[in-house]
């Protein structure tokens, strides 16, 4: 058995792991108005441009709500334009899917409640968090009576975003709210943040990373359920399982090294450890791979909101591309090394759509290579690298 004696693994000691739930959103109250002369959004998808999403909306049931007077809404509405660039070519295709299916999709382009023009979308970092019409019911995973999946608009400068999906139009005023025409379907997510990297044979070093953190835990209190958690609101900066395998090779060699063995064979013995995404259950590396170590790192690679709060723009969850400043920032993890001790920050820049993340302790950036994967409860993106906090 051997040590691998490091200063970055010995800081990474304490994890708070900080949780979210939607349902503490507050409901935006509807404007009372006297009647509008405009007309309703219902009325306004008679426009040629709109003939795919009436459709869509006609078969999915929300004609009526959209038609009502009475009814307050912002819709993200993609035109004809943008259900062909998102895959649906014909209106003949949007009555051939499900109307529940359709129910879903669409509902997930409204906010109900309020009117949000172009001048009250944030237009500073993080984005806002606003409760959709979609009611989701996931078997697969737990969520709270409910739960309205939550859509991110955001504005940077000229542009103005749904998630990651731009708005080519906005501010269209209507007598019952007010729509913003975007480039493609802002489609509702299916997963959370856990099913998703376990579907992905890419992540296989994450996900026993995971298992070693929650060594000793029992739920709620694992970091497999906070990923778990659909009413979380994360972004996860996910390494693969290369990225894991390189980070962890040179490490073990350096240590072997610091305890005499030659190169050659220190180098030899590293490659075979962490060969296999058994190095995190190897018990030669336990006085290493802690628990608690490797919990550190985990959390170090989560960024998450502390509150559902939908205006409080000091606090971050998911994190779409489009959403980061072309200016590096710190941004908080979950990792908070000790009481009364601030969470560890990463540091995120998005350079010309290349979008980078650095730990306090890495010499160089990460870089994204998959972005904005979304997740019921949250973003992950995929990055070639690990990352350290000191």
């Amino acid at each position: 058995m051997f040590t691998v004696k490091t200063k970055v693994l010995g800081l990474l000691a304490g994890t708070v792991l900080l949780f979210s739930c939607n349902k503490d959103l507050p409901v935006a109250t509807p404007i009372v108005t006297t009647p509008s002369s405009l007309p309703t959004i219902m009325t306004l998808l008679d426009g040629a441009n709109f003939s795919f999403l009436k459709a869509a909306v006609t078969r999915a049931g929300l004609n009526t709500a959209l038609a009502n007077a009475n009814n307050i809404y912002t819709v993200f509405a993609p035109d004809n334009a943008a259900f062909i660039a998102s895959g649906i070519p014909s209106i003949d295709v949007i009555n051939a899917l499900p109307a529940a299916q359709l129910n879903a999709i669409i509902s997930y382009h409204m906010v109900g409640g309020q009117s949000y023009y172009a001048a009250g979308i944030n237009d500073k970092f993080p984005n806002m968090y606003l409760q959709s019409t979609l009611l989701l019911q996931a078997p697969s995973a737990a969520l709270p009576p409910g739960y309205r999946m939550p859509i991110t608009p955001s504005r940077r400068a000229n542009t103005i975003w749904a998630n990651n999906i731009p708005i080519k139009q906005a501010d269209v005023a209507a007598g019952n709210g007010v729509v913003h025409v975007v480039a493609g379907l802002v489609m509702p997510p299916d997963s959370v943040i856990a099913q998703i990297i376990s579907r992905d044979p890419s992540y296989s070093y994450l996900l026993a990373a995971i298992a070693r953190a929650d060594s000793g835990y029992a739920a709620p209190n694992r970091l497999i359920d906070a990923l778990s958690n659909a009413a979380g609101n994360f972004t996860l900066m996910a390494p693969t399982d290369l990225a894991f395998q390189q980070t962890l090779t040179f490490m073990i060699t350096q240590a072997l090294i610091g305890q005499g063995m030659d190169a050659a064979t220190a180098q030899a013995t590293a490659t075979a450890l962490a060969s296999t995404p058994a190095v995190f259950s190897n018990p030669a590396l336990y006085g290493a791979l802690t628990a608690t170590t490797v919990r550190g790192l985990i959390a170090y690679h989560v960024i998450g909101r502390v509150s559902a709060s939908p205006t409080n723009s000091a606090l971050v969850g998911r994190i779409f591309s489009v959403n980061i400043s072309s200016t590096a920032s710190p941004v908080n993890t979950l990792l908070v090394p000790a009481p009364n001790v601030g969470p560890v920050p990463v540091i995120i820049q998005n350079t010309a759509g290349t979008v980078t993340v650095k730990g306090m302790a890495n010499p160089a950036a990460a870089t994204v290579t998959i972005g904005n994967k979304h997740a019921i409860n949250g973003v992950i993106h995929r990055i070639n690298g690990v990352l350290f906090p000191q």
